[in-house]
C-alpha cells in the first residue's frame, strides 16, 4: 500500500523541530538554524536549496575549519560526518 505524498513547492521551510514524513519538496528552500534536528522519512527533495544559518552555520564553519587543517583532524571531521570506521 503506498501512501500520498504531500507536495510542497516553490516555500521557504524552516525544518528545526519539525516532522516531515511522505513530503516532496520541489523547488524549496530548507533552512536549518540549530535547533532540534527535524524527523525526516520518505521524502523526496527535487531542486531544493539548503540553507543553513545561525548556530546551525557556527558548527558548519567550523567543521570546515577542522578538516582544511588536514590530517586527524579532517579524518575526525569526514568520520564523525560519515560515520566511517
Amino acid at each position: 500500500m503506498s501512501q500520498t505524498m504531500k507536495l510542497v513547492e516553490n516555500e521557504v521551510v524552516r525544518i528545526d523541530y519539525g516532522v516531515f514524513q511522505n513530503t516532496e519538496f520541489r523547488n524549496c528552500k530548507l533552512v536549518y538554524a540549530g535547533g532540534r534536528p527535524p524527523i525526516m522519512v520518505q521524502n523526496h527533495f527535487i531542486d531544493c536549496e539548503w540553507v543553513f544559518t545561525g548556530e546551525a552555520q557556527n558548527t558548519i564553519d567550523l567543521l570546515k575549519g577542522l578538516a582544511s587543517s588536514g590530517g586527524r583532524l579532517e579524518q575526525m571531521v569526514r568520520q564523525t560526518l560519515f560515520h566511517a570506521g
